[in-house]
């Protein structure tokens, strides 16, 4: 049986582009779509579809699956005897002058097909701005904690193909790839290319929370799916005129906004009795120079120490839940974190301070980190080889995290290699599509180790869970479950 629903596979399938910033048609490959689709794959049927305005999302995913196929099978579509046809119609499309899409997708993929048959590079995209001076721009100066992530900033060179292995669609169930497509034909192309979020302390359980996704999608597909769906939306206008999709579920943050076609707000007070929809104002508010953002807030003195080419980052204190949840973790509670990922040859380069109330706690996180970093590696030398997963790499990984104490503060760094973060994802699908537990020697060590733990260790796991704080997670989360 296959455990894994459309969505928790499309998550896996980002996961696997290892950081590199993909949109949904990018996920999947493209013969395995016509042919899950029935749709004819033949190069003259390819350049009819290819060449098709693009009215609907079946008739938007279709078309760039079709531009992509010419790329990555460009020696074959060079022999094929429609190539000087099929050609004359991605260079229309790449030109502008047929089959359109607003954000440009469908130029951007004829334009890479074209490159690919050339035996050149792709071309590359435009760099955007510094991840510190743009991700946080909507949100307030009363910021307590911020962290971005930007996949156009990872900067992992493209090969021929882009965003998808393709050996993890032969583990998944034709009737789940299915279901996958009808998502994306029915939403049209998606790309995420930043997501942030802000959290702003305050008393009395009334702190602010956002959420920023910035990309691009089809405000009419986005309708469709909604309709699909049963939630129910509203339009609205902006201070600026813009159109606004509004779905406020009242007193059950988040109130999500999708603003113009490019950007996503999720907003929400800690406590769900609130007007939460207030914060969308605030927010455009913001955006608009009207009042002050995180750049000029608590957090600006950390902020501009952040590297320029940084595609990640988190900054700021921790809620006093999430402390507490942290010092059962770390062996002590850290004050707060400074954390930035940048992009080195083949990995991606992680750095992480945190800041303890003296020497004493920041030795005391070391040795936890180093501790708990001992107990994995023994307990990855226990699990029998399986196919397809990285336990050397994951080994590898753990063994290279370098941590110490310098005075009152934890550092650690270690490289995340891409190939491993590619290995990860397949290993997913694997180890839960269903197919049986954990493996016996791993199981047997599990309830062996159950049976050791102590009373007190058991009663503070207990405790924890009794805790606020799975509840300040949840707000943190900003409630995303109940869209």
């Amino acid at each position: 049986m296959f455990g894994l629903g459309a969505q928790e596979l499309l998550l896996i399938l980002i996961l696997s582009a290892a950081g590199q910033s993909v949109d949904a048609v990018s996920l999947a490959p493209p013969s395995d779509y016509f042919q899950t689709r029935g749709i004819a794959s033949d190069f003259k049927s390819l350049a009819d579809v290819a060449g098709r305005e693009p009215k609907t999302g079946k008739d938007q995913i279709g078309q760039l699956m079709a531009l992509r196929l010419f790329g990555e099978e460009a020696a074959n579509w060079k022999k094929d005897a429609d190539y000087a046809r099929g050609r004359k119609v991605v260079e229309d499309v790449a030109a502008g002058r047929i089959a359109l899409d607003k954000h440009g997708f469908a130029k951007k993929y004829a334009e890479r097909a074209l490159a690919l048959a050339d035996g050149k590079n792709p071309p590359a995209d435009p760099a955007p701005g510094k991840l510190r001076d743009e991700a946080f721009s909507w949100f307030p100066a009363s910021a307590t904690l911020v962290g971005a992530l930007d996949t156009r900033l990872v900067g992992s060179p493209q090969s021929t193909r882009i965003g998808y292995d393709p050996a993890l669609f032969k583990l998944i169930p034709k009737n789940i790839k299915e279901e996958i497509y009808k998502h994306l034909e029915l939403l049209g192309n998606v790309q995420i290319d930043r997501v942030a979020f802000a959290f702003a302390q305050k008393e009395n359980r009334n702190s602010e929370i956002y959420v920023r996704v910035s990309g691009k999608v089809s405000r009419s597909g986005l309708l469709e799916l909604f309709k699909s769906l049963g939630v129910e939306t509203k339009e609205v206008k902006g201070p600026a005129n813009e159109s606004i999709l509004v779905h406020d579920p009242q007193n059950r943050p988040p109130v999500v906004a999708f603003v113009g076609d490019t950007e996503l707000l999720l907003v929400g007070y800690e406590n769900n009795q609130g007007k939460h929809g207030e914060l969308i104002d605030k927010a455009l508010a913001i955006r608009d120079k009207k009042q002050d953002s995180v750049a000029k807030g608590k957090l600006q003195a950390d902020l501009v120490k952040v590297p320029d080419k940084a595609c990640g980052l988190l900054l700021g204190s921790f809620p006093d839940d999430l402390k507490q949840v942290l010092g059962f973790v770390l062996g002590a509670q850290p004050e707060g974190v400074a954390a930035h990922v940048t992009r080195s040859q083949n990995a991606l380069d992680v750095e992480l301070k945190l800041a303890a109330t003296d020497a004493q706690q920041a030795m005391n996180m070391v040795k936890s980190i180093a501790n708990q970093r001992d107990n994995a590696l023994n307990a990855l030398k226990m699990i029998p080889p399986m196919p397809d997963f990285p336990i050397a790499q994951i080994q590898n990984l753990l063994q290279s995290i370098q941590i110490q104490a310098d005075g009152s503060t934890t550092r650690m760094q270690v490289l995340v290699p891409d190939e491993l973060m590619r290995a990860l994802p397949k290993a997913a699908i694997q180890g839960l599509s269903g197919r049986g537990g954990l493996p016996p020697a791993v199981e047997k060590e599990k309830q062996e180790e159950e049976a050791r733990a102590t009373p007190s260790s058991r009663m503070s796991a207990a405790s924890l869970r009794g805790t606020a704080v799975p509840r300040r997670l949840a707000a943190l989360a900003c409630g995303l479950g109940n869209l």
